[in-house]
């Protein structure tokens, strides 16, 4: 319908200068007043195929299902691309597509196109392209998939309540058979493989399909090795048994082909804490694998101590596979925190094929590199329940593309109605497994807002957790001790120790796991 608007308005763009220069001249440029070099031909040109997107998106050319979803997260990666190129500090303004169109349009067609208003326009299209693309469901499922995934959960509880590796491979199975197939985007199926895999201790050969169709975080240059890649095994574990903060539980999954050889595919997830109680995996508990309970309250941030007691095997690990190796780090919770830290040391040791995928945790109160945070802007995604009130729990989280969604329950799976006179209040139920997955294979969508994004990186629940942290130390730690218990011999256990279990394929399957 705008197809004649934008043509004309490229042909207007072309004639912009190609670059000008923001702020101070460079000789009285400082850390806090820089200057920046803006390509300013480019920018209005990537904002216009921006806008484009969006305007087209928004008229629902594409239909619903499938085709919409890989169309907005095309628009979110221009959109990333463009956010690139602009000074951080630009702000935003809240208004609807149409209206941002006819600014946008009205800047670029003046005789003087004021630079800063451009900008502004065009961080605004930046942040409605993350919208759409939050806004996209990540799962849809019918009433075969409710009852399969209601079956999966109560498998999963008897998987890590039995010591017997007979059980737990029942459940990977079904879980391969019933749940995985409809993980269709790469996070959906992160999702999964985090929660419900990522909490049953592994001592045996484990293949899972790999059942990624389409793609929310993995580039488009990577997506060949994800579509070569049919299953993937289980490659090793590195579990912590003890040390100052306990809590590093990591599973290395290698994609493999349909002929079983790898792809050159890594997907590295991160136990969340496992606390001590009657949903702790048994072998976990016999062969006295930490909780990761303690891990929350480190006073150096959320797994910084136990990431920190691992990096030196996890480098001897890394050496193991080539630069070139797709890799994605994923965890729920704790794990989400050592999945970041995981994805700092990857980014340190040269591995620029490096992903992130979080579920509703990945704080850190220390300051990383620039290069770091460069990776993370196209290649993190952060996903958050803003009913949950755990992924507060630090200063910082890298800055990836934020999904926040609001659902609060799910009232068949996981709970019953929300509160009568509080039903947006932050519940720790939404942190927990079977309700966080329950929501994304109900299509819940989710939202990337100015607002939620600042209320996820600097809002009044962060300040609150840290203001308490600092001079108050001992009330949030004796109120995650107090939620999330750890083994009573843990706190004794001040010397970094590790296990690591490598799968024997030809292991009896029908023999108690081993302790």
């Amino acid at each position: 319908m705008h197809e004649p608007l934008f043509t004309a308005l490229r042909r207007k763009a072309n004639t912009l200068p190609e670059g000008v220069r923001l702020g101070p001249a460079p000789e009285h440029a400082t850390a806090d007043n820089p200057t920046w070099l803006i390509p300013l031909r480019q920018v209005t040109l990537h904002g216009l195929s921006v806008l484009q997107g969006l305007d087209s998106y928004s008229r629902h050319a594409w239909g619903d299902g499938r085709m919409a979803t890989l169309i907005a997260h095309a628009i979110r990666d221009e959109g990333s691309a463009l956010a690139d190129m602009l000074p951080p500090e630009t702000p935003v303004v809240d208004v609807p597509i149409q209206e941002l169109l006819r600014l946008y349009a009205a800047e670029v067609n003046s005789p003087k196109p004021d630079v800063d208003r451009l900008l502004v326009w065009a961080k605004t299209a930046c942040m409605e392209a993350r919208r759409v693309a939050g806004d996209a469901p990540l799962f849809a499922t019918d009433e075969e998939g409710v009852r399969d995934y209601r079956l999966a959960l109560r498998m999963l509880d008897e998987a890590r309540k039995s010591p017997l590796s007979s059980v737990k491979k029942t459940y990977f199975r079904e879980l391969g058979a019933r749940v995985l197939p409809r993980c269709e985007t790469d996070i959906a199926y992160l999702q999964a493989l985090s929660m419900l895999a990522g909490y049953v201790h592994i001592d045996f050969e484990c293949v899972l399909p790999l059942t990624m169709k389409t793609s929310l975080l993995i580039s488009v240059e990577h997506q060949a090795k994800v579509a070569r890649t049919r299953s993937v095994r289980l490659a090793r574990t590195l579990l912590q048994t003890g040390g100052p903060h306990a809590g590093v539980r990591q599973y290395f999954w290698e994609g493999i082909d349909s002929k079983g050889k790898p792809t050159g595919l890594l997907i590295i997830n991160s136990m969340g804490t496992n606390s001590d109680g009657a949903n702790r995996d048994v072998v976990l508990k016999a062969r006295q694998v930490a909780t990761g309970s303690l891990a929350n309250i480190d006073p150096k941030g959320v797994g910084y101590t136990a990431s920190q007691a691992a990096a030196p095997r996890q480098r001897e690990i890394f050496e193991g596979y080539s630069k070139d190796t797709v890799i994605i780090c994923t965890g729920h919770s704790l794990g989400a925190s050592i999945a970041a830290e995981t994805f700092i040391l990857l980014q340190a040791l040269g591995f620029d094929d490096t992903y992130l995928a979080t579920f509703n945790g990945g704080a850190f109160n220390h300051d990383v590199p620039e290069h770091v945070l460069r990776a993370a802007r196209t290649r993190a995604m952060l996903v958050q329940n803003q009913g949950d009130p755990v992924p507060y729990g630090g200063r910082h989280v890298l800055p990836g593309l934020e999904k926040i969604h609001t659902a609060q329950h799910v009232g068949t799976i996981a709970r019953a109605e929300p509160h009568f006179l509080f039903p947006n209040w932050p519940d720790i139920i939404n942190h927990g497994i079977p309700n966080e997955v329950a929501q994304f294979m109900y299509g819940v969508p989710g939202t990337a807002s100015v607002h939620l994004n600042d209320q996820l990186v600097r809002g009044y629940r962060r300040q609150l957790f840290m203001a308490l942290s600092t001079y108050l130390p001992w009330l949030p730690n004796k109120a995650l001790t107090t939620v999330l218990k750890p083994d009573p011999i843990e706190a004794g256990k001040t010397e970094n120790s590790f296990i690591e279990f490598v799968p024997d394929r030809d292991k009896d399957g029908d023999a108690p796991a081993k302790l």
